[in-house]
């Protein structure tokens, strides 16, 4: 059977339409309306206590609120005990109004309500007399303590977005790293747009917990981004944020399918004025300091970007209908640049003489690596080098970098251009159809395009990417809709629900497609293929080197993904109890058509031909059993350089579609039920449950592939007679307790403390996407770590396409598969805090917590093809039963890990000129598979070394501290200072600083060796340390290490290193952003600001971990350093 160019959109199964049904019968189950609606998360709750002068309850007392900007009005009463509650109230300003005959009126005006929060605001009610109201003010309220709910929770607030330098690019999420517990994936300085996450959005850990486990809402549509699990589709642009709520640990009930964070996103509403803005953001590269390792004499090049746009909101209905809308579009233009290691011409020609490791002539000795005989004096003659490598180097550029020609390692300055731009929409209406009934409607698109060239450039072999992105011309666009509703049925019970969509369409194609440079250039059989994504330059990977030919072998691709939200929430409220249930319904859709086995070997659709030591390398000491005790030390570019010139891969591979597009589809259902019981005046209770169904994910017309152990086939669920589900069990027993308190101990004080458990949600669909026969991954390895896998010239062995047949199929023994335990399962995250808060006076609050998690059966990949220390690939498991040499992968539980910390935070939100905010997190994370993510493998894959994999996981860091600020300075006209006109008052008044600074600790790095003498595949070495102390010198730069090297030793022994996993951290960081705004009045309310923001002011190098490969040139060296200081001015107009 052929299954290639399957059309893979067809009908929906029956047991989709089961799935169906089972989400239809929770909807009507809880009577949820068609389509519309809004999650709580969307909503803030307004609760207090009305008492006499004599602390005596006030019961029946009338409670008004109505919304400043769009006059919604709330009427409730108080219960017999003087308390209220006021669920479900839109964010925004409100006016409270207390009434009771024989008391005087109070008034609270400027009550800000923010969305998933609980504002306390208590009253106490006079006898009446000569006053007729009692009114208190915003300014009075600039101190506002978490009173009623026992969760770690954060708010970003409007004016921090507009006024902290918050990102070159824009992106609110630079404001969630000053948040504690917060740790970024990658660089804290958002960069270029690329194909793959266009929008720019970060992943984050957040209190120890995996990056797959933080989940980001907009207007209460899921945001995820499907395949770069833990980030988000999209991005709203800054100018449309009205605010973001983060819950980073003992979540409500409520809020699930997460487990590190949930982000809350809250775009902005019109109302009953006219507001706008226009402004443009601009830098270039006069306004860039220079990288600190650039090389001398090279000039910076373009660095140009324009982000501009407009934001316009108002009545459409007075009263009644609203609109926001916002543009913004970003145009980059850079030159970017890199540095990079290229052989130099005596390795080229075979020349190692000047290096202390041996090169063996592989055609010497025995076949396990015994008797070989050195090279004389280190040189290959000319006569043995293959033709096909000579081609390939002739097609590579020499080192450029001056002083730097004979260097092994970064020798080479690359300079590419690239150009980028993306332009998106958001829009916001909102109908207050009735006091019981309001609706809202929220839309989203963006449109991208990029070009990003390659390091070496025209006239020769494609090559490495300069600077962060995807390779090539990428383009596509991302599309979000929220639709919701709020009812309320009377003032004890009320509903809100909500339906949203989401779609990504992201494509990358890599230069040099449509030619098959593999086969028709180099001759080399097996590489390239019939179809357009086939086409291109095959990858060559020579250890120590940048990458010759395509870097990115999962090019090109073509996605276009889908997520569905459903949520339906009721509300009662009965005495001194708000009852809260409701439904939680999510769907993704994966549509793709790339050449990427997950995870895998990364052999591309062109070919790969990977080049380690080996080969040259020999076997000093035999262990009489085919394996070696004693292996020669090794020097990774020159002993692998040598296997490469010698024509001696010790890998080979390619993969192949076999049908495309292809597709996955998740679903996720849970429930909830949780009570906030305000036990006393001082004491409110929160605890509920919450339960999670994850169903074995499914492809469009059938269900995945999954590899058997037991018999060496595949199965192919819905196929025959194997089960849609592939006979995979998933829990519909996943329930999660949550549990809250906060007492007022005072007045001015509060302790809170939660607990609960999430379930993670990681869905198998990553995992699962491109198992075979959907794709077939064929990879050749060496038989040994000291033998070669084949010839270079004889390229890569066909690959047969195979048929679905009944449904369980052979697969051939070098080709990848991914597997799944029958009885998964999933792991969970428990989390809890202790925290006390307290008012300091003059509008400071300052907080101190004890926050934890502990992540239980972290998902990860488990190698069932495994082989012991000095078996090679004879010693794989399935080898031995089968003669299976491929891996074969396992997702399941791979570990556990904890997470301590001391989390503080002393605030004073913005109030007659200034806010200032200073967190500090003490933490330490641990995990026993020293991973971080849910997509990765084990370093060390034999089960009774296991242990050695525990460690610090890499987003560790002991110490954060975050500052941010806004100070409007206290000169001009109704300031403090100089304020009675004049020249002098006009020229220092209307003046604003604002700054971000972060002073943080290293995070660790593992120091490695050549796995050679190991000889069990796929397996990481860990050096030796010879030494228990390991001195941090500090150093920065070539010939400078950074650490004492001579405390670890390469390993020459069939054994595993005594160093430990991420045992050394590297170069701690500070960072001080900061911008200076002059505000000029203009008339009818509206003004004009200067800007003027510099992103790392104080320009101090942010410096990358060093190379900690004790193999390598430049062991201990850094060479890395990022975030050079960035200035940036700003014109933005205000109505």
């Amino acid at each position: 059977m052929n299954t290639r160019k399957v059309n893979a959109m067809r009908p929906i199964s029956a047991a989709h339409t089961g799935r169906l049904r089972i989400a239809l019968a929770i909807l009507m189950l809880l009577s949820m309306i068609p389509r519309p609606g809004e999650a709580q998360v969307l909503y803030g709750s307004l609760v207090g206590n009305v008492t006499e002068e004599s602390q005596a309850a006030v019961p029946g007392a009338k409670v008004t609120v109505i919304n400043t900007e769009t006059n919604l009005t709330r009427q409730v009463r108080t219960n017999e005990s003087g308390s209220y509650s006021i669920p479900n109230l839109q964010a925004g300003t409100y006016a409270v109004t207390i009434t009771r005959a024989g008391f005087t009126d109070f008034i609270a005006e400027g009550v800000v309500v923010r969305q998933n929060s609980t504002l306390r605001r208590d009253a106490v009610l006079k006898v009446a007399g000569v006053e007729s109201t009692v009114t208190v003010t915003a300014g009075t309220q600039v101190a506002q303590l978490q009173t009623d709910r026992g969760e770690v929770r954060h708010e970003i607030q409007t004016r921090q977005f507009e006024d902290l330098p918050v990102s070159v690019a824009g992106n609110y999420q630079s404001l969630l790293q000053t948040l504690p517990g917060f740790e970024t994936e990658g660089g804290m300085r958002p960069g270029r747009m690329g194909g793959c996450n266009p929008s720019g959005s970060v992943g984050f850990s957040v209190n120890g917990a995996t990056t797959s486990t933080t989940s980001t809402n907009v207007d209460g549509a899921t945001n995820a981004h499907i395949w770069n699990v833990g980030r988000s589709a999209i991005v709203p642009t800054l100018e449309s944020i009205d605010g973001v709520n983060v819950v980073t640990n003992s979540f409500d009930a409520e809020q699930g399918m997460a487990g590190g964070a949930v982000i809350n996103v809250q775009t902005k509403s019109g109302s009953n004025s006219f507001h706008g803005s226009l402004f443009e953001y601009h830098y270039n590269q006069h306004m860039k300091a220079r990288e600190y390792f650039r090389p001398a004499g090279e000039e910076k090049g373009e660095f140009t970007q324009n982000r501009l746009g407009g934001t316009i909101s108002g009545p459409l209905l007075r009263n009644r209908l609203f609109f926001f809308s916002s543009f913004g579009g970003i145009y980059q233009r850079e030159t970017g640049s890199s540095i990079l290691s290229l052989p130099p011409a005596a390795a080229r020609a075979g020349d190692f003489s000047n290096v202390s490791a041996v090169i063996y002539d592989p055609a010497t000795g025995n076949p396990d690596g015994t008797g070989r005989v050195p090279f004389p004096n280190n040189r290959i003659p000319e006569s043995r080098i293959d033709p096909v490598a000579r081609q390939i180097l002739a097609l590579v550029p020499l080192p450029n970098l001056p002083g730097l020609e004979n260097a092994t390692a970064n020798n080479f300055f690359a300079s590419q251009p690239f150009v980028a731009d993306r332009s998106s929409l958001d829009t916001k209406i909102n109908w207050d159809i009735s006091d019981r009934l309001n609706t809202f409607l929220s839309w989203n698109y963006a449109h991208h395009r990029s070009t990003h060239r390659t390091a070496f450039g025209e006239g020769f072999i494609d090559g490495p990417r300069v600077g962060g992105g995807n390779a090539g011309e990428t383009w596509g666009y991302n599309n979000r809709l929220s639709l919701g509703t709020n009812y309320i049925f009377g003032p004890t019970l009320l509903m809100d629900a909500f339906w949203g969509w989401t779609r990504q369409n992201t494509n990358v194609e890599q230069f040099g497609i449509g030619d098959n440079f593999g086969l028709d250039l180099l001759g080399l059989p097996g590489t390239n293929g019939p179809e357009r994504f086939q086409s291109g330059w095959p990858r060559f990977d020579v250890s120590g080197y940048s990458a010759f030919g395509t870097e990115e072998p999962w090019t090109p691709y073509y996605r276009n993904d889908n997520q569905y939200s459903f949520r339906s929430n009721f509300t009662k409220i009965s005495g001194t109890h708000e009852l809260r249930w409701g439904t939680d319904i999510n769907a993704e859709q994966m549509n793709h058509l790339q050449p990427e086995f997950q995870g895998g070997a990364s052999t591309g659709a062109r070919g790969r031909f990977v080049f380690g030591t080996g080969p040259t390398a020999a076997c000093l000491v035999p262990n009489n059993r085919g394996g070696c005790t004693t292996t020669s030390v090794t020097n990774s570019q020159a002993n692998a350089m040598a296997a490469f010139l010698l024509g001696l891969p010790t890998q080979v591979g390619k993969n192949q579609l076999n049908i495309f597009p292809y597709t996955t589809r998740t679903w996720r259902y849970s429930l909830y039920a949780r009570d906030r019981w305000q036990a006393s005046q001082r004491l409110t209770l929160n605890y509920g449950v919450r339960w999670e169904y994850y169903p074995t994910p499914t492809r469009a017309d059938r269900g995945f592939e999954r590899y058997n152990p037991e018999d060496n086939q595949m199965y192919i669920g819905g196929v025959g007679n194997v089960p849609e589900d592939l006979g995979v069990k998933s829990s519909k027993t996943m329930f999660a307790p949550r549990l809250g308190f906060a007492l007022r101990a005072t007045d001015k004080m509060v302790v809170r403390g939660g607990y609960g458990i999430s379930w993670d949600p990681y869905s198998l669909a990553r995992a699962l996407r491109t198992n075979h026969p959907v794709l077939s991954e064929l990879v050749v390895p060496a038989p040994h770590s000291l033998a070669p896998a084949s010839r270079l010239s004889d390229g890569v062995p066909p690959i047969d396409a195979p048929g679905l047949g009944d449904g369980i199929i052979p697969i051939p023994l070098n080709v990848s598969a991914q597997t799944v335990p029958l009885d998964l399962q999933r792991g969970y995250i428990t989390s809890w805090n202790i925290t006390v808060q307290r008012e300091l006076g003059g509008g400071w609050v300052g907080e101190a917590g004890y926050v934890a998690t502990r992540q239980t059966r972290q998902l990860g990949y488990r190698e069932l093809n495994w082989a012991d220390i000095g078996e090679g690939n004879a010693g794989r498991q399935l080898f031995k039963q089968f003669g299976r040499t491929a891996s074969t992968r396992e997702v399941s539980p791979i570990g556990d890990s904890r997470y301590d910390s001391l989390q503080t935070m002393v605030q004073r939100r913005f109030f007659q000129g200034y806010s200032f905010s200073a967190a500090y997190t003490l933490g330490k994370s641990i995990s026993t598979s020293g991973l971080h993510r849910s997509d990765q493998t084990l370093r060390i894959m034999i089960p009774e070394y296991y242990h050695l994999n525990r460690s610090p996981t890499a987003f560790d860091r002991r110490h954060n501290l975050q500052i941010t600020n806004i100070l409007a300075l206290p000169f001009g006209p109704g300031q403090k200072w100089l304020n009675g006109g004049g020249i002098l008052s006009t020229i220092v008044g209307n003046w604003q600083t604002n700054s971000i600074i972060a002073v943080m600790s290293g995070q660790p790095f593992s120091v490695t060796a050549s796995a050679n003498s190991l000889n069990a595949p796929g397996n990481t070495q860990r050096a030796d340390q010879v030494k228990s102390d390991v001195a941090i010198l500090g150093g920065v730069g070539r010939g400078n290490p950074y650490f004492d090297t001579t405390a670890f030793a390469p390993v020459t022994e069939a054994r595993f290193g005594t160093a430990p996993f991420n045992s050394l951290y590297g170069p701690g960081r500070f960072n001080w952003d900061f911008s200076l705004f002059r505000t000029f009045q203009l008339p009818q309310g509206s003004r004009l600001e200067f800007r003027v923001e510099a992103f790392n002011f104080t320009n101090t190098p942010k410096f990358g971990n060093p190379n900690a490969n004790v193999n390598s040139a430049g062991f201990g060296e850094i060479t890395s350093a990022s975030e050079e200081r960035q200035f940036q001015v700003g014109l933005r107009f205000v109505f």
